[in-house]
């Protein structure tokens, strides 16, 4: 789960993403800079809240 463009930016500076590994972004903002980073398949949760987090992990669920 990324909380942020930064957040985001700093952990795949860092470490590369395993086939297996599923992403999700708060926010729209941190969603497109994940995706210019290469992560094609990104989660959005559309708010900072609980509930929006869990909506958005029951997507990724469903799509596999």
């Amino acid at each position: 789960v990324f909380t942020s463009p930064m957040n985001a930016v700093n952990y795949l500076e860092h470490h590369a993403l395993l086939p297996y590994q599923r992403v999700v972004a708060i926010g729209a903002t941190t969603a497109e800079t994940l995706r210019d980073k290469g992560v094609e398949r990104v989660a959005v949760a559309d708010s900072p809240d609980e509930v929006a987090l869990v909506q958005a992990v029951l997507r990724l669920i469903r799509e596999e």
